[in-house]
């Protein structure tokens, strides 16, 4: 039965019962060999607190796929092990290193308006989604 496979929880039940004898208690308590979470967030922290120094000059800010307020509060909370909706963070942030690394090798500005403002609009102006 599906139960006795496995439970919410408790990934691999069946194999962790038969084998519990067998394997070391770490291998027994482990969840996933894939979770790369940690990794990633350990990663991200410098750069939000980069991001955090110079707020004036947040290129998704600037360009409006952000809003500052919202985005300050959750790189803050970020910093500080607080829920800030942390998978739309990384993608800001991911955006932010990228339009610094692209205008750093002298690529021109997006232009205002037109295109950009509805890309933004669409897809990167998520503050409504924050959940701060």
């Amino acid at each position: 039965p599906p139960d006795v496979v496995c439970r919410p929880g408790e990934p691999r039940r069946l194999m962790r019962r038969a084998f519990a004898d067998l394997l070391p208690t770490a291998i027994l308590r482990r969840r996933s060999k894939a979770a790369f979470g940690g990794v990633y967030r350990q990663a991200l922290r410098p750069m939000a607190a980069e991001a955090l120094r110079d707020p004036a000059g947040l290129r998704c800010v600037e360009f409006g796929f952000a809003e500052a307020v919202s985005l300050y509060g959750r790189l803050q909370a970020f910093l500080d092990g607080v829920e800030c909706n942390e998978y739309q963070l990384r993608q800001i942030l991911l955006l932010e290193f990228w339009l610094r690394n692209r205008w750093e090798r002298g690529v021109n500005a997006p232009r205002t308006g037109g295109r950009t403002k509805a890309f933004a609009t669409g897809i990167f102006a998520m503050q409504a989604n924050f959940g701060t």
